[in-house]
């Protein structure tokens, strides 16, 4: 399959990316707090912000504390740090300074905290659940699915190791990620014009059922929200893939979501994976795993559905057994709604590898209803050895599930010049007609194989937007050699029997941002 080398980095967030917040020397409100109106000038209760300059005053904070960096710093401890650590629930204004790690993260733990406009650099080496910028959070989303702990404008550039130590008890869970480590049951967070660029590693040595994620921002997050952020960095399994037998796991931006039955999810949108992911047993650009039985999230329960909507990848993904450009194994109580995925306006490059389910979307989902339509893929698909399944390669791996019946699966489009994919879903067991060959899926239009040539026409751009009614991809002719979701990129338009760019839009403006609670499309 060829394989087309889709964007550049930052794509989508240098046109995207929120202007910054104002820093904590601005005068002005910050939520409902009043700022300091010097970067100079000392605590004041009055103003309602305490200033940090050194470690000990860090280490020193109110858990609920609105404070403001006003220098770099280095921390061989983590604040909160203890037997049982203190959660930080306050704001934090990094106020474009850089904390530099060594050993511990910034913080033990996060509750419904907000963290902005910080930089962290280091290294972090451990043999517990770790992240650069805290091992832990227990923003409980349980009764508030918007009770996460928000971080904003932040920058990791600490690389984060986590190794599972071979006392580690059968099936229990280890989070590693750039930010954040692994959350508490019903916990979670929220990433907003983030970057991570520190190398994220996770390694066991034993062959045991462990479960451990890896993720660009977080290894376990049971909520993970991501808008407008990028991953620059690889994230790994180091080790023997005899050693992955459970539900284990490495991703570009979240190892595992949903490791608890409530009403936990994951959306993802305007974001780019750059780095090389390696499995464990379950791979993906943005998600690795997500979901577990008696989990809801679906667009009426009051969140939303595993969502990736309007990301680009363009990194390598490797997995032992599943595989995926956006996400490998989503869980979806077998055969039944109450766990979706919707997966729309994704642009999927790279090499995509596992030695059972390979696609360029989503590797295994047994739920119905699942909403993937208007993505775009040129992701070569690879066998990761010679022992790899004939079936692999795929659109959806699936069980359970006769996706015929599916109506908001459709209007795809891969590139697929050797003719690899071989069925639009495949299960393990011929059961439930759930083994269906990619030529029904191109004649009911699931997926249309298209060449790296006629991508760059511009052409799919406005057949996509034309059956959508609305602008979700755009495309530079010329310049992009696919449609992207990148607002940096023109409008596509058809005239005068030819496609051509626009400066403004030529169907309706895509959809923005939904927080919990509106109404999505």
């Amino acid at each position: 399959m060829r394989k087309t080398k889709i964007l550049a980095s930052l794509l989508i967030l240098s046109a995207m990316l929120l202007p910054c917040l104002a820093s904590c020397s601005d005068p002005g409100a910050i939520g409902s707090e009043t700022v300091a109106t010097s970067a100079g000038a000392a605590s004041d209760p009055a103003l309602g912000v305490v200033r940090i300059s050194t470690a000990a005053e860090f280490l020193a904070m109110k858990a609920d504390g609105n404070c403001c960096l006003d220098a770099d710093l280095s921390l061989t401890a983590s604040y909160g740090a203890g037997e049982t650590p203190t959660a930080f629930v306050g704001t934090f204004d990094g106020n474009g300074h850089t904390v530099t790690v060594s050993g511990a993260p910034v913080f033990a733990d996060l509750g419904k905290a907000v963290i902005k406009n910080l930089t962290i650099d280091g290294s972090i080496d451990s043999d517990r659940s770790a992240g650069a910028l805290a091992a832990s959070c227990s923003a409980d989303c349980s009764d508030d699915p918007a009770g996460y702990a928000v971080i904003e404008n932040c920058v990791n550039r600490a690389s984060v190791t986590m190794t599972v130590p071979d006392t580690a008890e059968i099936e229990s869970w280890w989070g590693v990620g750039g930010f954040i480590g692994k959350s508490a049951a019903n916990c979670g967070a929220m990433f907003s014009g983030c970057v991570n660029e520190g190398a994220v590693t996770v390694k066991c040595g034993k062959e045991e059922r462990y479960r451990f994620y890896a993720g660009g921002f977080a290894g376990i997050c049971d909520t993970f929200l991501a808008r407008n952020c990028e991953n620059r960095a690889d994230v790994k399994f180091d080790g023997d893939y005899a050693n992955c037998l459970s539900q284990d796991g490495c991703a570009g931006f979240v190892g595992r979501v949903a490791m608890t039955a409530g009403a936990n999810y994951c959306n993802i949108e305007y974001c780019v994976n750059n780095g090389n992911v390696r499995g464990g047993r379950h791979a993906g650009g943005f998600l690795a795993y997500s979901g577990i039985n008696n989990n809801t999230c679906r667009y009426d329960s009051g969140n939303t559905p595993y969502r990736f909507f309007a990301n680009i990848n363009n990194g390598d993904i490797e997995g032992k057994l599943y595989a995926g450009g956006i996400a490998g194994y989503c869980y979806g109580s077998g055969g039944t709604d109450i766990q979706t995925v919707d997966i729309e306006f994704n642009l999927v490059g790279g090499r995509i590898s596992s030695d059972q389910w390979c696609s360029p979307f989503i590797a295994y989902s047994n739920s119905v209803k699942n909403i993937i339509m208007y993505n775009v893929s040129t992701a070569g698909l690879a066998k990761r050895t010679a022992d790899a399944a004939d079936y692999m390669f795929v659109f959806l791996g699936c069980s359970s599930v006769d996706y015929r019946l599916d109506t908001t699966i459709r209007d795809n489009y891969i590139v697929d010049d050797a003719g690899e994919v071989r069925y639009l879903t495949y299960a393990t067991a011929d059961v439930k007609n759930n083994r269906i060959e990619i030529a029904w899926g191109i004649d009911n239009n699931y997926v249309t194989v298209v060449s790296a040539d006629k991508l760059a026409t511009g052409e799919i751009a406005y057949r996509i937007n034309e059956a959508a009614g609305t602008d979700g991809f755009r495309q530079t002719i010329g310049k992009d050699p696919a449609p992207t979701p990148s607002m940096g990129s023109s409008f596509v338009a058809f005239s005068d029997g030819r496609y051509l760019n626009r400066e403004t839009p030529v169907f309706v403006p895509v959809p923005g941002y939904y927080d919990v609670g509106q109404d999505l499309p």
